[in-house]
This record gives structure tokens, sequence and C-alpha cells, in this order.
């Protein structure tokens, strides 16, 4: 038995010219006792593309509020006595701020979506 398989992302265009599709594109050729057979499937993968965009958004984020924090705390290290109220502020700050980016209200969930499956035979003729 022969297999050959092709995996493609592709964007469509719609014709509003402002949304495009994001689709997962898979066949598989199959050769089984001499007959060929072509196995054809395309998922939506939007869902798949937001979540990547919040996950890069978000780590961003976190990345810049953890590197305030690790700055100010350096900063307390030589601060003078006057100082440190205001700088422990700033940590406090940022702190909490980094503890709201982890409550589950702004987590990356997205919304279930059910599978479709379609099963189809397709005579094509040789050519």
């Amino acid at each position: 038995m022969e297999v050959l398989k092709l995996c493609r992302n592709v964007k469509i265009p719609q014709s509003d010219g402002c949304t495009a599709l994001d689709l997962r594109v898979k066949s598989t050729q199959l050769n089984i006792d001499n007959e060929n057979f072509t196995v054809f499937t395309v998922s939506d993968i939007s869902n798949e593309k937001r979540r990547s965009a919040l996950e890069r958004i978000f780590f961003h984020d976190i990345l810049n509020t953890a590197g305030g924090i690790l700055g100010y705390t350096q900063i307390l290290k030589d601060a003078e006595p006057e100082e440190l109220a205001i700088f422990s502020e700033s940590i406090e700050e940022l702190s909490k701020d980094l503890s709201k980016k982890f409550k589950p209200k702004n987590n990356l969930s997205l919304p279930r979506v059910e599978n479709l499956i379609c099963v189809k035979q397709l005579l094509i003729p040789n050519c």
C-alpha cells in the first residue's frame, strides 16, 4: 500500500474584502490493490490562529510586567530610605496587574466548536 500525504494552511479572502477563512487542508492519496483513493479534509483553524495571536500578546504583557517588577527590585537595593515607599508601591501595583492577568475571566479559552464530518464518494474519471 502506497500513501502520499499533503497538508497546507491556507487563507482564503472573502468577497467582502475584509475577512478571510483560515483553513488547514489535508489530502491523503491511497493506492489499495491498484485502486486510487483520496481522503480530503478541510479544517477551520481560525480559532487556533486567534488563540496563537492572543497567547503572543498575553506572554508579551506578562514579560513586560515581570520586567518592571524586576527593574524596581534592583533599584530598591540602592534606593534612599525616602524612595523605598515609592518603589515598593510601584512593585505592588505591577504585582497586582500581573495577578489580574491570570484571573480566569482573562484566560485564553475559546468557545467549543463541534466537529462536522462529511463523507462523500467522488467519482473522478482518469485523465
